[in-house]
């Protein structure tokens, strides 16, 4: 991990502040990007101000090369946390949050007086809840297991010393954490079992049959007395979500019902949503534990869940078990039980999906619903037998409402707006608005629509190309307070004290933690130092004849450094169909993950790098005409740009879906060189079809077979119903059917435990070695969908970097299609002169 020494906790001017940067910062000679540089990232994670002021918490996420142990691929960022605190009351100094500053501990909520805060830690093998004092920096295990908070609440404090939290069974990770180690946890003890001559069977069933899988034990729902550690019962059941109401006295909360059967003639996602299991709304008294059930034959959203101020009534979407999305309602639930359906006239709820759900909020005791009415999207406010629309005349419409007092602030296409039950009140604050953001990382429903009144939203906007930050509480807009420059980001603002603090990055990826402490700012961490004297990402703009969706371009052109490169270099596209690059990267995007592949490194390595938009139309096949598609972006890069790349040594590198787009592209012109494809289905019907590594082993909390079904007919496979309804489109994206065309020298690289089972690479590379063409296939043990450990990442870039260049600077041995003459799927270019 870097630090700052001498510079961290020291007051500095703006200007001053800004004149250190630039001495830290300022490279003697640029160097290129590197493989290590990509093992040695490092980032923040949550960051956040407790309620009463005093304190500032953080994670600040070390590099792989520096985490202890990798128990968990899936959630990789929890075991590369290490939490600090800085105490506002003296001069900005950054500590250990926990005084043994342990790696792999993780932030959770503040309590409500400020002097406690829950985390969650891995430890002996458990998910465990703990809960620190922040003025001693003593952490004390509670024997709790909680949920993993991947996208709902799961510890939420009721009052200063108590605990609402999810409990699971002992030693059980949550299911997110046990997706790329399921089976390395689970398989040795079934072989054991059989060795040993016993039984080892999973038993999975279908038709009269559904519902046979092994289940789970069941959660709980328990409160915690923090200073006596006694728990209490309140609930049991398969509990995902909760919710304290504002007084504290009651707990809505969602329970995972029965398995959702699949119907032959319909949809298995879209209309449908993506559950697998019913899911079913539960509310609890805690005067006296009294659990309550109020539409138990509805499936409720996971995506609302939200009490109004008073606590008296909730806002829920429900629907009928079996019914589509589009019959579901907006409901109020009141605390004693009572649902009431909300009356929108004609107006409809704006569904998302994937998650599916509505958006609504509370102006105080007035719910607020997002509606579909007279071609548009409106908010209106249901009051009194009626509805108001709120939202009338407005160009742009917010997505979600922050509720604020009795008001509630809303962003779109950079302008801002207080609601109140009679309408939308411009807030003059800038330009450009963006909101802070209110919610932890992982807990996206309190994103989607925030169930929590807050004392201020957090603006930050730019007046004649300044940053700036506004405070809007209930009853007035703060004064603009400048931010040092547009690279900041505010993370986390003290309610009512002017106290902000915000993340910068810099060209070259050096992030830095900064805080504002009345007109002062403070320099607090630093993360990616040793990246101070890398060349910076260089992107241009790649116009076509027809621009990509939302006037995006063409795709973005990155170049190597000037004079890092002899003649002009090798160019490597990196495609990924059903994607539109509006912007493009930068060495800021490269804190959370490898992005692979890697574009700092393919251009440290001296390529030319070209990421192409690839947008898709609802339903479209994301294999027809993909060739044809990424080589008018190359010519036109050619066109626009000359010598800026050699045109004659094409290669394609592609991940996940643009794995796929890679062998796709490859069996449509043989204009490429050189190809690398990672973790990329290639057989539709497999995808289809196939269990997830970990969901084979462990089906006892979903075998996840509508997942993967749902996957391939209607998201990124859109074949649009099941392999008979339509055979011939499976197979016309069924890569290994037209695996006959590729001449390409092809590297396919794969982790044993990814979701897109190893037998989809496997696949492809039979059909190259049945046909005795160039493909060599990697498979790397213990690694999910992106590759983890620094021993593989660095084995995997060697490995495709040596490939690169040892087909790029053959001879060509097939003739090469021009644009023009680029196939569809189905048809060949020309074939190979010789092998």
């Amino acid at each position: 991990m870097s630090r700052l020494g001498p510079w961290a906790g020291r007051n500095l001017a703006i200007a001053a502040f800004a004149a250190v940067l630039a001495a830290l910062c300022s490279p003697a000679a640029a160097r290129p990007y590197t493989v290590e540089d990509l093992v040695h990232q490092e980032s923040f994670g949550q960051v956040a101000f407790d309620p009463s002021g005093r304190w500032l918490a953080y994670e600040h996420r070390v590099a792989r090369v520096d985490a202890p142990s990798f128990p968990s691929m899936a959630r990789h960022e929890v075991f590369e946390n290490r939490l600090r605190l800085v105490d506002l009351l003296q001069p900005p100094q950054v500590r250990p949050l926990i005084a043994s500053d342990p790696v792999g501990v993780n932030l959770g909520p503040f309590s409500p007086d400020g002097r406690l805060v829950a985390v969650y830690g891995l430890r002996r093998g458990r998910w465990q809840l703990g809960v620190v004092t922040l003025a001693t920096r003593r952490l004390r295990w509670l024997d709790i297991d909680p949920e993993f908070p991947f996208r709902n609440r799961t510890v939420q404090w009721r009052g200063p010393g108590q605990l609402v939290a999810i409990d699971r069974p002992r030693e059980s990770l949550p299911l997110v954490m046990k997706l790329s180690d399921g089976a390395r946890r689970e398989l040795p003890g079934r072989w054991a079992a059989t060795q040993r001559g016993e039984v080892s069977v999973t038993a999975i069933g279908a038709g009269r049959y559904f519902g046979l899988r092994p289940k789970k034990p069941p959660s709980r729902m328990v409160l915690a007395d923090v200073a006596s550690g006694r728990v209490t019962t309140l609930a049991t059941g398969d509990i995902e979500d909760l919710e304290v109401a504002p007084d504290g006295r009651h707990i809505a909360f969602t329970e995972a019902g029965a398995d959702i059967r699949l119907a032959a003639d319909q949809p298995v996602q879209g209309p449908n949503g993506t559950a697998w299991h019913h899911e079913r709304l539960g509310i609890v008294d805690l005067a006296d534990h009294h659990v309550l059930h109020p539409c138990p034959d509805q499936d409720v959203s996971g995506e609302l869940l939200s009490w109004s101020a008073s606590g008296r009534r909730l806002l829920a979407f429900a629907r009928p078990d079996g019914a589509p999305l589009s019959a579901g309602r907006l409901a109020t639930v009141s605390s004693e039980g009572q649902m009431e359906v909300l009356a929108l006239g004609d107006a409809k709820p704006v569904l998302h999906e994937r998650p599916e759900g509505a958006r609504a909020a509370w102006l105080g005791e007035v719910p607020a619903v997002l509606v579909r009415r007279a071609g548009r999207q409106d908010w209106i406010a249901v009051m009194d037998g009626g509805t108001r629309v709120l939202t009338e005349g407005l160009d742009a419409v917010p997505d979600n409402l922050q509720p604020v007092g009795d008001s509630a602030i809303g962003v779109a296409n950079g302008h801002a707006w207080r609601f109140t039950a009679t309408g939308a009140t411009p807030l003059k604050v800038g330009d450009d608005v963006r909101a802070m953001p209110t919610s932890p990382f992982w807990e996206a429903r309190l994103g989607s629509n925030p169930p929590v009144t807050v004392e201020q939203v957090t603006l930050q906007s730019t007046n004649g190309g300044v940053a700036q930050l506004s405070a809007v509480s209930p009853v007035a807009t703060s004064a603009a307070v400048r931010l040092p420059d547009t690279s900041f980001r505010v993370q986390a603002a003290a309610p009512g004290r002017g106290e902000f603090a915000a993340i910068s990055v810099d060209a070259r990826g050096v992030t830095r933690l900064n805080l504002r402490v009345g007109s002062v700012w403070t320099l607090l961490d630093a993360a990616n130092l040793r990246q101070r004297d890398v060349d910076p990402l260089r992107a241009i703009p790649v116009r076509t004849s027809a621009p990509a969706s939302g006037g995006a371009p063409g795709g973005w052109l990155y170049l190597p450094a000037p004079g890092a490169v002899g003649a002009a270099p090798p160019l490597v596209i990196v495609p990924y169909p059903g994607q539109r690059r509006a912007a493009p990267s930068t060495l800021a995007d490269y804190g959370e993950s490898y992005m692979t592949p890697s574009i700092p490194v393919l251009l440290g390595a001296g390529y030319a790098v070209l990421v192409p938009s690839l947008p898709l139309s609802q339903g479209e096949e994301p294999s027809v005409g993909v060739g044809a598609k990424v080589l008018e972006v190359v010519d036109a890069a050619a066109a626009q740009y000359p010598g800026a790349f050699d045109s004659r040594r094409l290669a394609l590198w592609g991940h996940s879906l643009g794995g796929y787009g890679v062998v796709a592209i490859i069996t449509q012109t043989n204009r490429i060189r050189a190809a690398i494809e990672m973790a990329g289905p290639m057989d539709m019907v497999g995808m289809w079809g196939s269990f997830q590594a970990s969901a084979r082993v462990d089906s006892s909390e979903g075998t996840g077979i509508s997942g993967e079904i749902g996957w391939a007919e209607d998201s990124q496979g859109a074949m649009g119903g099941p392999p008979w309804r339509n055979p011939a489109r499976y197979v016309r994206d069924t890569l290994v059917f037209h695996a006959d065309r590729i001449h390409t020298p092809l590297l396919i690289i794969q982790g044993d435990q990814d979701h897109v089972p190893m037998a989809q690479g496997e696949e492809i590379f039979s059909a190259l070695f049945r046909q005795d063409r160039d493909a060599v296939l990697l498979t790397y043990w213990g690694e999910e969908h992106i590759l983890y450990s620094p021993g593989n990442v660095r084995d995997a870039y060697r490995r495709g970097l040596a490939w690169l260049a040892d087909n790029l600077d053959r001879p060509v041995k097939v003739a090469v299609a021009t644009p023009a003459e680029s196939p569809e799927p189905g048809s060949a270019t020309t074939s190979p002169s010789s092998r």
